[in-house]
């Protein structure tokens, strides 16, 4: 089974790493390079341990490589609904 394409062609996993993108971006928008927001943001995110998770893997999901997990998603949900709420309610 294929993953579901939007009309523009886009793909959901696809979308939804443009959200995570422009929503750590803008949840650090003193940080200038994906570096600075990786260190940033890496003590927002915690993995099974309790410790914070790594900035190479905030770095992966900035550059599209990787999608965080449901549970890294909703903590960057709740940092910045804005974001997911106007484009899940077709606002963008």
């Amino acid at each position: 089974m294929g993953e579901k394409s939007f009309r523009n062609g886009i793909t959901e996993n696809e979308m939804l790493s443009k959200l995570v993108i422009k929503a750590l971006w803008q949840a650090f928008p003193q940080a200038s390079s994906e570096e600075a927001i990786a260190e940033a943001a890496s003590p927002y995110f915690r993995n099974k341990n309790g410790e914070h998770i790594s900035p190479r893997t905030i770095r992966y999901w900035l550059r599209g490589e990787t999608l965080p997990s449901a549970v890294h998603l909703s903590a960057l949900v709740m940092m910045q609904p804005k974001v997911f709420l106007s484009a899940w309610l077709g606002l963008q």
